[in-house]
Protein backbone atom coordinates (compact mmCIF):
# COMPACT_ATOMS: atom_id res chain seq x y z
CA UNK A 1 0.00 0.00 0.00
CA UNK A 2 1.19 3.52 -0.73
CA UNK A 3 1.93 5.70 2.24
CA UNK A 4 -0.42 8.65 3.01
CA UNK A 5 2.10 11.26 1.84
CA UNK A 6 2.24 9.60 -1.58
CA UNK A 7 -1.45 8.89 -1.82
CA UNK A 8 -2.51 12.47 -1.19
CA UNK A 9 -0.07 13.86 -3.75
CA UNK A 10 -1.11 11.31 -6.34
CA UNK A 11 -4.79 11.99 -5.84
CA UNK A 12 -4.23 15.72 -6.27
CA UNK A 13 -2.39 15.07 -9.51
CA UNK A 14 -4.92 12.57 -10.81
CA UNK A 15 -7.72 15.03 -10.22
CA UNK A 16 -6.04 17.36 -12.74
CA UNK A 17 -5.61 14.84 -15.52
CA UNK A 18 -9.11 15.32 -16.88
CA UNK A 19 -10.54 13.81 -19.99
CA UNK A 20 -7.77 11.49 -21.23
CA UNK A 21 -9.06 7.95 -21.36
CA UNK A 22 -6.89 5.19 -22.79
CA UNK A 23 -4.28 3.02 -21.17
CA UNK A 24 -3.34 -0.04 -23.25
CA UNK A 25 -5.02 -3.13 -21.86
CA UNK A 26 -1.81 -4.91 -20.84
CA UNK A 27 -0.68 -2.06 -18.55
CA UNK A 28 -2.30 -2.56 -15.17
CA UNK A 29 0.29 -1.65 -12.55
CA UNK A 30 1.70 1.76 -11.79
CA UNK A 31 5.26 2.26 -10.57
CA UNK A 32 6.03 5.39 -8.60
CA UNK A 33 9.71 6.33 -8.52
CA UNK A 34 11.07 8.66 -5.85
CA UNK A 35 13.11 11.47 -7.40
CA UNK A 36 15.68 11.85 -5.98
CA UNK A 37 15.69 8.12 -5.17
CA UNK A 38 15.82 8.53 -1.39
CA UNK A 39 13.15 11.21 -1.10
CA UNK A 40 10.39 8.90 0.08
CA UNK A 41 11.92 5.45 -0.13
CA UNK A 42 14.72 5.89 2.39
CA UNK A 43 12.58 7.61 5.00
CA UNK A 44 9.66 5.22 4.68
CA UNK A 45 11.39 1.90 4.08
CA UNK A 46 15.00 2.39 5.19
CA UNK A 47 16.43 1.82 1.71
CA UNK A 48 17.89 4.43 -0.56
CA UNK A 49 19.74 2.61 -3.31
CA UNK A 50 18.66 3.27 -6.88
CA UNK A 51 15.19 4.10 -8.17
CA UNK A 52 12.78 2.40 -5.82
CA UNK A 53 9.42 1.34 -7.28
CA UNK A 54 6.29 1.45 -5.17
CA UNK A 55 3.64 -0.57 -6.97
CA UNK A 56 -0.01 0.22 -6.81
CA UNK A 57 -2.89 -1.22 -8.81
CA UNK A 58 -4.39 1.12 -11.36
CA UNK A 59 -7.90 0.24 -10.31
CA UNK A 60 -7.25 1.28 -6.73
CA UNK A 61 -5.91 4.66 -7.82
CA UNK A 62 -8.61 5.24 -10.41
CA UNK A 63 -6.02 5.36 -13.18
CA UNK A 64 -7.54 2.68 -15.37
CA UNK A 65 -9.34 5.39 -17.38
CA UNK A 66 -6.43 7.79 -17.64
CA UNK A 67 -3.80 8.17 -20.33
CA UNK A 68 -0.29 7.25 -19.26
CA UNK A 69 1.40 9.94 -21.36
CA UNK A 70 -0.52 12.63 -19.48
CA UNK A 71 -0.09 11.10 -16.05
CA UNK A 72 3.71 11.22 -15.96
CA UNK A 73 4.40 14.98 -16.15
CA UNK A 74 1.44 15.88 -13.93
CA UNK A 75 2.45 13.49 -11.19
CA UNK A 76 6.01 14.78 -11.36
CA UNK A 77 5.00 18.43 -11.11
CA UNK A 78 2.73 17.84 -8.14
CA UNK A 79 4.70 15.30 -6.10
CA UNK A 80 8.25 15.30 -7.47
CA UNK A 81 7.75 11.67 -8.48
CA UNK A 82 8.25 10.00 -11.82
CA UNK A 83 5.40 7.67 -12.67
CA UNK A 84 6.02 4.64 -14.85
CA UNK A 85 4.07 1.57 -15.84
CA UNK A 86 4.98 -2.05 -15.31
CA UNK A 87 3.48 -4.78 -17.40
CA UNK A 88 1.55 -7.67 -16.01
CA UNK A 89 3.62 -10.44 -17.61
CA UNK A 90 1.54 -12.72 -19.82
CA UNK A 91 2.26 -14.89 -22.85
CA UNK A 92 1.30 -11.94 -25.02
CA UNK A 93 3.79 -9.64 -23.34
CA UNK A 94 6.43 -12.40 -23.48
CA UNK A 95 5.93 -12.59 -27.24
CA UNK A 96 6.13 -8.80 -27.58
CA UNK A 97 9.29 -8.59 -25.45
CA UNK A 98 11.04 -11.32 -27.45
CA UNK A 99 9.90 -9.78 -30.72
CA UNK A 100 11.25 -6.39 -29.64
CA UNK A 101 14.66 -7.91 -28.96
CA UNK A 102 14.74 -9.76 -32.29
CA UNK A 103 13.51 -6.74 -34.26
CA UNK A 104 16.28 -4.64 -32.68
CA UNK A 105 18.97 -7.10 -33.79
CA UNK A 106 17.61 -8.58 -37.03
CA UNK A 107 14.93 -6.16 -38.22
CA UNK A 108 11.27 -6.76 -39.03
CA UNK A 109 11.55 -8.64 -42.32
CA UNK A 110 14.30 -11.02 -41.16
CA UNK A 111 12.49 -11.94 -37.93
CA UNK A 112 10.30 -14.99 -38.38
CA UNK A 113 7.25 -15.60 -36.21
CA UNK A 114 8.44 -19.18 -35.62
CA UNK A 115 11.66 -17.92 -34.00
CA UNK A 116 9.71 -15.61 -31.68
CA UNK A 117 7.27 -18.32 -30.64
CA UNK A 118 10.04 -20.86 -30.08
CA UNK A 119 11.78 -18.53 -27.64
CA UNK A 120 8.46 -17.73 -25.94
CA UNK A 121 7.47 -21.39 -25.69
CA UNK A 122 4.16 -20.71 -27.43
CA UNK A 123 2.56 -22.98 -30.09
CA UNK A 124 2.32 -21.34 -33.50
CA UNK A 125 -1.45 -21.58 -33.57
CA UNK A 126 -1.67 -19.56 -30.36
CA UNK A 127 -0.01 -16.56 -31.99
CA UNK A 128 -3.25 -15.68 -33.75
CA UNK A 129 -5.09 -15.58 -30.44
CA UNK A 130 -3.07 -12.45 -29.70
CA UNK A 131 -2.33 -10.88 -33.09
CA UNK A 132 -4.21 -10.97 -36.37
CA UNK A 133 -1.05 -10.81 -38.46
CA UNK A 134 2.69 -10.15 -38.35
CA UNK A 135 1.90 -6.53 -39.18
CA UNK A 136 -0.38 -6.29 -36.16
CA UNK A 137 2.38 -7.87 -34.07
CA UNK A 138 4.92 -5.35 -35.36
CA UNK A 139 2.65 -2.43 -34.52
CA UNK A 140 2.13 -3.81 -31.00
CA UNK A 141 5.92 -3.93 -30.55
CA UNK A 142 6.25 -0.34 -31.75
CA UNK A 143 3.47 0.84 -29.45
CA UNK A 144 4.96 -0.86 -26.40
CA UNK A 145 8.44 0.46 -27.15
CA UNK A 146 7.09 4.00 -27.60
CA UNK A 147 5.24 3.84 -24.29
CA UNK A 148 8.27 2.56 -22.40
CA UNK A 149 10.56 5.08 -24.07
CA UNK A 150 8.25 7.93 -23.13
CA UNK A 151 8.84 6.99 -19.50
CA UNK A 152 12.60 7.18 -20.09
CA UNK A 153 12.28 10.58 -21.76
CA UNK A 154 10.13 11.86 -18.91
CA UNK A 155 12.78 10.84 -16.37
CA UNK A 156 15.20 13.26 -18.06
CA UNK A 157 13.11 16.01 -19.60
CA UNK A 158 10.68 16.44 -16.69
CA UNK A 159 13.45 16.73 -14.11
CA UNK A 160 13.00 20.34 -13.00
CA UNK A 161 16.06 20.11 -10.73
CA UNK A 162 18.31 20.19 -13.82
CA UNK A 163 18.55 23.17 -16.25
CA UNK A 164 16.86 22.49 -19.63
CA UNK A 165 20.03 22.05 -21.69
CA UNK A 166 21.50 19.93 -18.90
CA UNK A 167 18.49 17.59 -19.14
CA UNK A 168 19.05 17.20 -22.87
CA UNK A 169 22.77 16.55 -22.43
CA UNK A 170 22.08 14.03 -19.64
CA UNK A 171 19.70 12.17 -21.94
CA UNK A 172 22.20 12.00 -24.81
CA UNK A 173 25.09 10.93 -22.57
CA UNK A 174 22.96 8.29 -20.81
CA UNK A 175 21.92 6.94 -24.22
CA UNK A 176 25.54 6.87 -25.35
CA UNK A 177 26.46 4.74 -22.34
CA UNK A 178 23.56 2.38 -23.04
CA UNK A 179 24.50 2.01 -26.71
CA UNK A 180 28.14 1.44 -25.75
CA UNK A 181 27.15 -1.32 -23.33
CA UNK A 182 25.41 -3.08 -26.23
CA UNK A 183 28.47 -2.52 -28.44
CA UNK A 184 26.32 -0.53 -30.88
CA UNK A 185 24.59 -3.70 -32.10
CA UNK A 186 21.01 -2.46 -31.90
CA UNK A 187 20.90 1.30 -32.43
CA UNK A 188 17.48 2.94 -32.16
CA UNK A 189 14.57 0.56 -32.74
CA UNK A 190 12.32 3.30 -34.16
CA UNK A 191 15.09 4.59 -36.41
CA UNK A 192 15.94 1.08 -37.59
CA UNK A 193 12.34 0.25 -38.42
CA UNK A 194 11.87 3.61 -40.10
CA UNK A 195 14.73 2.91 -42.50
CA UNK A 196 13.51 -0.62 -43.15
CA UNK A 197 9.75 -0.13 -43.42
CA UNK A 198 8.87 3.46 -44.33
CA UNK A 199 8.77 2.64 -48.06
CA UNK A 200 7.13 -0.75 -47.57
CA UNK A 201 4.14 -0.22 -45.33
CA UNK A 202 2.09 2.93 -44.82
CA UNK A 203 0.74 1.89 -41.41
CA UNK A 204 4.27 1.44 -40.09
CA UNK A 205 5.46 4.67 -41.72
CA UNK A 206 2.63 6.70 -40.20
CA UNK A 207 3.07 5.27 -36.70
CA UNK A 208 6.85 5.74 -36.74
CA UNK A 209 6.45 9.32 -37.99
CA UNK A 210 4.06 9.97 -35.13
CA UNK A 211 6.61 8.73 -32.59
CA UNK A 212 9.39 10.86 -34.07
CA UNK A 213 7.05 13.85 -33.91
CA UNK A 214 6.42 13.18 -30.22
CA UNK A 215 10.16 13.06 -29.55
CA UNK A 216 10.69 16.28 -31.50
CA UNK A 217 8.04 17.99 -29.36
CA UNK A 218 9.95 16.88 -26.25
CA UNK A 219 13.12 18.48 -27.60
CA UNK A 220 11.30 21.64 -28.70
CA UNK A 221 9.66 22.15 -25.30
CA UNK A 222 13.02 21.73 -23.56
CA UNK A 223 14.69 24.20 -25.93
CA UNK A 224 11.86 26.72 -25.48
CA UNK A 225 12.33 26.50 -21.72
CA UNK A 226 16.06 27.09 -22.19
CA UNK A 227 15.23 30.24 -24.16
CA UNK A 228 12.94 31.47 -21.39
CA UNK A 229 15.78 31.00 -18.90
CA UNK A 230 18.29 32.81 -21.11
CA UNK A 231 20.56 29.84 -21.78
CA UNK A 232 19.62 29.62 -25.49
CA UNK A 233 19.66 32.46 -28.02
CA UNK A 234 16.19 34.03 -28.45
CA UNK A 235 16.55 34.32 -32.24
CA UNK A 236 16.65 30.54 -32.74
CA UNK A 237 13.49 28.74 -33.89
CA UNK A 238 13.13 25.99 -31.29
CA UNK A 239 10.86 23.87 -33.50
CA UNK A 240 13.38 23.83 -36.36
CA UNK A 241 16.24 23.36 -33.91
CA UNK A 242 14.45 20.38 -32.34
CA UNK A 243 13.92 18.86 -35.81
CA UNK A 244 17.60 19.33 -36.61
CA UNK A 245 18.72 17.90 -33.25
CA UNK A 246 16.56 14.79 -33.61
CA UNK A 247 17.71 14.19 -37.20
CA UNK A 248 21.37 14.62 -36.24
CA UNK A 249 20.93 12.37 -33.19
CA UNK A 250 19.37 9.56 -35.21
CA UNK A 251 22.07 9.94 -37.85
CA UNK A 252 24.80 9.76 -35.21
CA UNK A 253 23.28 6.57 -33.79
CA UNK A 254 23.20 5.01 -37.25
CA UNK A 255 26.84 5.89 -37.96
CA UNK A 256 27.90 4.61 -34.53
CA UNK A 257 26.16 1.33 -35.31
CA UNK A 258 27.88 1.05 -38.70
CA UNK A 259 31.30 2.05 -37.34
CA UNK A 260 30.93 0.11 -34.05
CA UNK A 261 32.32 3.20 -32.40
CA UNK A 262 31.08 5.89 -29.99
CA UNK A 263 32.85 8.64 -31.93
CA UNK A 264 29.92 9.80 -34.11
CA UNK A 265 27.77 10.27 -31.01
CA UNK A 266 30.56 11.91 -29.02
CA UNK A 267 31.14 14.35 -31.89
CA UNK A 268 27.41 15.01 -32.17
CA UNK A 269 27.07 15.84 -28.46
CA UNK A 270 30.20 18.01 -28.35
CA UNK A 271 29.29 19.95 -31.49
CA UNK A 272 25.66 20.40 -30.53
CA UNK A 273 26.41 21.96 -27.17
CA UNK A 274 29.52 23.87 -28.25
CA UNK A 275 28.22 25.51 -31.43
CA UNK A 276 24.53 24.92 -32.12
CA UNK A 277 22.82 25.44 -28.78
CA UNK A 278 24.36 28.86 -28.23
CA UNK A 279 23.27 31.49 -25.74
Amino acid sequence: MLFPTLRSGLKRSIANIGEYTSVPKWWDIVCIYAQPPSRYWKSERGKGEGLAPLRYHLLDLGLHEKTYERISPLIFKTTGLIIGCMKKQTKKTDIIDIGTELFAVKGYNATGIDAVLKQAGVPKGSFYNYFSSKEDFGLAIIDQFALQYESKLASFFDDASVPPLGRMRNYFEHSLRHLSENEFTKGCLIGNLGQELADQNERFRARLAEIFHTWKKRFAACLAEAQEQGSLAPDLDTDILAEFTLAAWEGAILRAKVMKSPQPIVHFIDTLFATVLRA
